[in-house]
């Protein structure tokens, strides 16, 4: 179904379903619309259908009038923009869909003449029903005689033969005739014969006969003869296919005859003759335009397949598609033309044309008229043109756009208005003029043309020059020359000079240009300018060329000699020739060096520079001017180079990479001018900055062992004998260490007594000298304890409290070229044990009495579990060999054990200490008496036994102060090894 939408039109829409309620396509319904209020809307069906399902009638059209500016609906999507009424119509419309479908009656089998006995099936064909429950009624010639869809006669006999039409609810189908007959013949067609139906005649006989040969015939001529063959084929069924035919067939029943059969063949229209309509009508150019091919299926070929095609002129301006439209986008009056349609099936079987249509396309609006304000015009006036159309009425509020050209060409683009302007005319404004008129459509006219002649206001200027030869330093007058229109004698004229296309005099309203003296850069291509006070009209001269003669040329410089090198006397001198019309004429000189004067003017056409050096190369010019400063002129830039003597040296060191011990050697490299080959040369050398080397002929200096200090900027200077003297660029030399300063470390720390003790002397050597032999020495308080070997360590294989002390090391090569030493560091051996003290259980022994003596050691908090012995002595003489008892005991003391006892304490290391010497008086019995000696000697027992508590008590105390500050120091040494 083809939908178009239709603008300020008839609006239409459409709802077409095929019989039974199968719509075209898919069930929908599409309203073409306008934004206007209660229009009449008509239904029709765009293609093959049927409106609103009624089959075999006439095609129908349904008018009703809505509410409406905007409604959408088709099988999917559903959009109201306005308008419940309507909402409420095509509810109405879909609610009659199932029973508002025709009935169609069809037979099984499909004959409409059958033998009396014979049975026959009569279906009342609705289709979908959308789920109304639907009445059946079938009547034979106007009687009921059934009711139900299908009406079935078993044995049909002859007053079976009749009209029959069934109706379901209130629609009734149309008539379908049946004959029962009692012939031996009968000559059998479809019920329905439609156009382009394959059609076959069959002369069938009664059961029970015997059938022979059969001939047919159509209007009486034969059109088969006799044949075996019960049936003749007419072909693809068609207008010249309607007749009466007839069929004679030889059967046997008791004997032998020819029976015969007849039957009026007329053929259904399958679809209706094309009708061809135009819309909208009448049609504007610009208009959307479309044809329909309107026709109609028969109601029982709801599903044939139909093609359209459209013709102009009798010429084919669409092919055949499936598509019953032909659309033109917008319209023009070349449009216009006798159009047709033509309908086709799919197989072409079936093939039919409209009649023609007189389409006449109306001009939108009409061929525009050019007029000119007016025709004679002078440059400088104002005109003006108008673009006059006018719309055609039914478009009157249409937009027309205008553009306007001369001679072909655009001058004003489209716009809203209808006029074109020119403020102020130039005789290049005349031409042909013409208009165009476009809507927004895209229909656009153009205009005849209409000649305008500007005319000219005042005369091209002409250009004079006084003196006719000009020479620099002559003053020069330039004249402009022009004659006004005698139509505009009074009119005020400016003039303005020009020179190679620049301005030199602006306008003003004097027509003579002067220069007071003339120069050669005056000289050029000469034009004026004349123009209006409101530089309405303007023209220009063509141009003359103008030369000024040189009063002398332009000088050049001449240098002697050339080429100068360093320290020459150099000789400019500034040439030029006068003119042999001013021979007589002063000049004078200046010269200049990097646009900066070295010489003011003068007589003298020279300039010398003494002894020349390199800064004296520049860009040199020479200035010459006359003597009255009219004429002045420079000479070319010229590039003076001094050459060197020698160029500046480079410093070049043998090898960059320099450790400490190395030689090294400075080069100073410098070339003479291949002109000065033979220049003696004396060279310098220095080290930031500070002379390390004075002048001579040597262009080397050298370091046999450089050392750090040696480090630095290098340079070097060479200088001629006539002074020229030139300094190289710095080179840093960097004098790097051949191995770091070295560190000692001491293992194990902290040590103690008895340890086997290794000093490390570690350093690391440069990775660009990683095989140099190193020799290592140690040194303790300042004294050597073991020479230079190539072994860095230094062992002392049982530690004593003697071998404290402060160590370094120090490490040099085998030349001793480069010697460093370490840093000192403290080393404290610890004691393993504390000289012991001896103890006695008691100092008034008396002879018999037992003595016990304890020798007291105290271990190193670092070697607590280290196991002692312990020996005794008296006057010298060993009285208990070393064990691991710590006691000595007498029993029954005697006055010969008397004498002075100490203890010895020895470690599994070898190391021993004594203790201090104690007297023990072992003293006679004697009775006992209360004498005064004893009580004095008693007294004096205790104070000594309270003396030497005391001194115990001290010692000991002493003794774990001494062990707290030794573990305090292990353990700082030990923290101080961490670190």
């Amino acid at each position: 179904m083809d939908i178009k939408r239709r603008v300020h039109k008839e609006p239409k829409f459409s709802t077409c379903f095929a019989p039974g309620g199968a719509s075209s396509g898919d069930d929908s319904i599409a309203f073409n619309y306008v934004l206007e209020v209660k229009r009449e809307y008509e239904c029709s069906c765009a293609n093959n259908m049927s409106p609103l399902g009624v089959s075999g009638k006439p095609k129908k059209r349904l008018k009703v009038f809505v509410l409406s500016t905007l409604f959408i609906l088709n099988h999917k999507t559903a959009m109201m923009v306005q308008s419940a009424a309507l909402i409420v119509f095509i509810s109405t419309i879909l609610g009659h869909t199932g029973s508002a479908v025709s009935p169609v009656v069809t037979f099984t089998p499909n004959w409409g003449k059958i033998f009396r006995g014979e049975s026959i099936t009569m279906t009342c064909d609705v289709g979908i029903t959308r789920g109304r429950r639907l009445i059946y009624v079938w009547y034979q010639d106007g009687t009921k005689r059934h009711t139900g869809k299908i009406y079935t006669i078993g044995s049909a006999n002859t007053w079976n033969s009749g009209n029959y039409r069934c109706r379901a609810n209130t629609e009734s189908s149309d008539t379908a005739r049946l004959d029962v007959v009692d012939d031996e013949v009968i000559l059998r067609v479809p019920l329905y014969v439609y156009e382009g139906d394959d059609l076959t005649l069959r002369c069938h006989h009664r059961s029970g006969y015997l059938g022979k040969f059969s001939s047919f015939y159509k209007d009486n001529v034969v059109i088969q003869s006799w044949t075996d063959t019960p049936e003749y084929h007419v072909g693809i069924a068609n207008t010249m296919s309607i007749g009466k035919y007839k069929c004679i067939k030889g059967v046997t029943w008791n004997t032998y005859e020819y029976s015969k059969a007849e039957i009026f063949l007329s053929i259904k229209n399958l679809f209706e003759i094309p009708e061809i309509k135009v819309t909208p009508y009448p049609v504007v150019e610009g208009d959307e335009m479309t044809l329909t091919c309107d026709t109609s299926l028969s109601s029982l070929r709801p599903r044939t397949q139909l093609k359209f095609a459209f013709h102009k002129d009798g010429r084919n301006v669409r092919e055949f598609t499936s598509y019953n439209q032909y659309g033109v986008q917008s319209a023009q009056v070349k449009d216009s033309g006798k159009y047709s349609c033509e309908v086709t099936t799919a197989t072409n079987s079936v093939r039919k044309r409209s009649q023609e249509i007189l389409v006449k396309i109306n001009e939108l609006f009409f061929t525009p008229v050019l007029n000119v304000s007016t025709l004679e015009v002078l440059e400088g006036d104002t005109m003006t043109m108008k673009c006059d159309t006018s719309l055609s009425p039914p478009r009157q509020r249409t937009e027309l756009h205008f553009a306007f050209y001369r001679d072909g060409r655009n001058v004003q683009n489209f716009n809203s208005s209808d006029q074109y302007g020119v403020q102020s005319t130039e005789l290049e404004d005349s031409g042909n003029y013409s208009c165009e008129v476009r809507s927004a459509s895209n229909i656009s006219k153009k205009s005849e043309a209409v000649f305008v002649q500007i005319r000219e206001l005042f005369e091209i200027p002409e250009i004079k020059v006084t003196p006719y030869l000009v020479v620099e330093g002559d003053g020069m007058t330039l004249t402009c020359d022009t004659s006004l229109s005698p139509l505009r004698p009074r009119t005020q004229l400016k003039f303005a000079f020009h020179k190679d296309g620049r301005n030199v005099g602006e306008f003003t309203s004097y027509n003579q240009y002067g220069v007071q003296s003339a120069q050669v850069k005056d000289s050029g291509n000469y034009s004026c300018e004349v123009t209006t006070a409101t530089n309405s009209v303007r023209k220009r001269s063509q141009e003359i060329l103008v030369e000024i003669k040189e009063l002398f040329v332009n000088p050049r410089i001449i240098i002697m000699p050339n080429p100068t090198i360093e320290g020459d006397n150099m000789t400019l001198i500034c040439i030029t020739r006068l003119t042999r019309l001013r021979q007589s004429t002063e000049l004078q000189f200046a010269f200049y060096r990097d646009g900066r004067i070295v010489q003011e003017f003068s007589l003298s056409d020279q300039y010398e520079v003494q002894s020349t050096e390199l800064e004296d190369s520049g860009n040199y010019s020479c200035d010459v001017s006359a003597s009255n400063g009219k004429v002045r002129k420079s000479s070319h830039i010229t590039p003076i180079t001094i050459k060197e003597l020698f160029v500046t040296p480079v410093l070049n060191v043998s090898t960059f990479e320099v450790l400490k011990g190395d030689m090294v050697t400075l080069t100073c490299d410098t070339s003479l001018s291949a002109l000065s080959q033979r220049t003696q040369l004396e060279f310098a050398f220095y080290r930031d900055g500070r002379n390390v080397q004075e002048f001579s002929l040597s262009d080397q200096y050298g370091v046999q062992s450089t050392q750090l200090e040696d480090s630095g900027n290098y340079s070097c200077e060479v200088r001629s004998a006539s002074n020229i003297s030139k300094k190289s660029e710095d080179v840093f030399v960097q004098i790097r260490d051949l191995f770091e300063i070295p560190e000692i470390k001491v293992t194990p720390y902290p040590a103690v007594e008895g340890d086997e003790m290794t000093l490390t002397c570690d350093t690391s050597l440069s990775p660009l000298r990683p095989r140099t032999q190193l020799k290592f020495a140690f040194h303790k308080d300042g004294r050597n304890v073991e020479e230079s070997t190539s072994y860095n360590q230094y062992g002392v294989q049982s530690a004593q409290v003697k071998d404290s002390g402060k160590y370094s090391c120090e490490v040099s090569t085998a030349t001793n070229s480069v010697r460093k030493r370490s840093q000192e560091m403290l080393v404290k051996i610890n004691e393993l044990f504390f000289t012991p003290v001896i103890n006695i259980s008691t100092f008034e022994v008396l002879k018999g009495d037992n003595v016990t003596l304890t020798c007291n050691p105290s271990l190193s908090p670092l070697r607590q579990r280290t196991e002692l012995q312990f020996a005794f002595y008296r006057d010298g003489r060993n009285v208990q060999e070393f064990s691991l008892y710590n006691h000595y005991g007498i029993r029954f003391a005697q006055l010969e054990d008397s004498g002075n006892y100490f203890c010895e304490v020895r470690s599994t290391f070898n190391i021993s200490k004594r203790s201090d010497n104690v007297l023990v008086q072992i003293r006679g019995k004697k009775d006992a008496d209360y004498t005064l000696q004893n009580i004095i000697r008693l007294l004096a027992s205790g104070i000594i036994i309270l003396i030497g508590a005391f001194i115990f008590y001290s010692h000991m105390k002493t003794v774990r102060i001494s062990k707290t500050k030794n573990v305090e120091d292990a353990k700082e040494r030990v923290e101080e090894h961490q670190l």
